[in-house]
């Protein structure tokens, strides 16, 4: 809705909520969406912080895309801060999955 100011004030106390209960899906979860709003509003030192945090949250979750995904987020925040130290950013991203592969493992 354009209010920048009041998400952070919302995620800020859904990340302190989950980590009262150590809730780290839900704690992941506010760190994603603040990291996203500080690219969003060109906050790239804060997003480049919080995005460590977040990798870090992500390794210790389940197997998945979670770690993944927030690897990208701190190379995005990175590219940000300085796109010419950044300049492989393409590397770091994941290739989307092969589709037939998708397909074996349902069958």
């Amino acid at each position: 809705e354009g209010r920048p100011g009041h998400a952070v004030r919302f995620l800020n106390h859904a990340l302190d909520l989950s980590r009262r209960d150590r809730d780290r899906e839900n704690e992941f979860s506010a760190l994603q969406h603040l990291v996203m709003l500080q690219i969003d509003q060109d906050q790239f030192e804060q997003a480049n912080t919080v995005a460590a945090e977040l990798v870090s949250i992500g390794e210790k979750l389940r197997e998945g895309s979670d770690a993944p995904f927030a690897k990208v987020l701190q190379k995005l925040a990175a590219y940000g801060m300085d796109p010419e130290a950044e300049a492989g950013f393409d590397h770091h991203v994941a290739k989307p999955p092969d589709p037939d592969a998708i397909e074996r493992l349902l069958l």
